[in-house]
């Protein structure tokens, strides 16, 4: 199997020469690097065309226009790699040396697996690692993993996400199906749920395969899930999350039928849980008892415990102004 590396960057020169030195430092090489720039303004294409002018690895440099934003940037850069597994590489991480070798040999071992994703090792911004994998700030525990590992993809990750993208790899195959990306998801959740959702089940692996680094100028990164964090997601904000989670989940469905899933399993379950997303939207602006009942019906049903934070996201819908 080819393999293609789909990086994206925007100013991203502290970080970005040890992510590339971890690109070249691999124990089974990619047949080609595919960047996306998003209109960097500091030496970062000048450092991709050192490396790329040094290294036996082919590298192919693509700069916006104009500012595309993570998740079309990363869309663009798919689209634009030849590879038959696509890895998906941020600008400040680090590789470990078997990462490809490994995420090839589980792609090999189970030709159904859409894509593979690997846990992680937090480090600070200087590579000072924080003791904490990334498994353990997303709640991937061993519960979970078991229950997704059982077949129950699809229930695992309508409750959270638990794929990032910086440890991802996918077919190529999927392409038409997951692409193009839709703007309300990361990369990394929207391709996996379409994935697992479309029989081509996900396959995780347990080893730390990246240094993910933490520090104030990205994007993302990994946020421990407190009960302070998820009970606070309280007042008048709180009816426009659960909009936009709606809207999200209703483009996974929607995608999904244009390619002909339907009636599947998978469908059932997408729609119970945006059921369950109308039903606590439709809560809001009631009286704090009318929404007492109406969390005590919703949860009679089970959906909080299988769809949401269970009795934390019970308290928020009857807090919520």
């Amino acid at each position: 199997m080819r393999v293609s590396i789909a990086l994206c960057t925007y100013n991203g020169e502290r970080y970005l020469p040890e992510q590339l030195r971890s690109f070249e430092l691999q124990t089974v090489k990619p047949d080609e690097i595919v960047v996306c720039d998003d209109g960097s303004s500091d030496q970062s294409i000048a450092l991709l065309k050192e490396f790329a002018a040094g290294s036996s690895i082919p590298l192919r440099i693509f700069e916006n226009g104009s500012n595309l934003g993570s998740t079309r940037n990363f869309d663009k850069a798919v689209t634009l790699c030849t590879g038959d597994v696509i890895l998906f590489s941020d600008q400040d991480d680090a590789w470990m040396p078997e990462k490809i070798d490994l995420m090839l040999k589980a792609f090999r071992a189970c030709p159904e697996a859409g894509y593979v994703f690997s846990n992680a090792r937090l480090v600070g911004p200087e590579g000072d690692d924080l003791g904490t994998l990334l498994w353990d700030t997303v709640g991937f525990d061993e519960a979970c993993q078991s229950r997704f590992a059982a077949g129950n993809q699809v229930e695992v990750m309508l409750r959270r996400s638990v794929v990032t993208g910086a440890t991802m790899g996918f077919r190529r195959t999927l392409l038409p199906l997951v692409a193009p990306f839709c703007e309300l998801w990361v990369h990394d959740g929207w391709i996996a749920l379409l994935s697992s959702a479309s029989r081509s089940k996900g396959v995780f692996l347990r080893e730390a395969l990246i240094s993910y680094r933490q520090h104030q100028a990205q994007q993302i990164g990994a946020k421990t899930a407190t009960l302070r964090g998820n009970v606070g997601k309280l007042g008048a904000g709180a009816g426009g999350m659960l909009e936009r989670e709606r809207s999200r989940f209703e483009a996974v469905r929607a995608r999904l039928l244009e390619h002909g899933l339907h009636d599947s399993p998978e469908i059932t379950l997408l729609t119970d849980k945006i059921t369950h997303l109308s039903s606590r939207l439709e809560m809001a602006g009631a009286g704090t008892l009318v929404k007492a009942g109406a969390v005590i019906r919703e949860a009679l049903t089970g959906r909080y415990q299988r769809y949401s934070n269970s009795w934390q996201s019970m308290i928020s819908d009857i807090s919520q102004r």
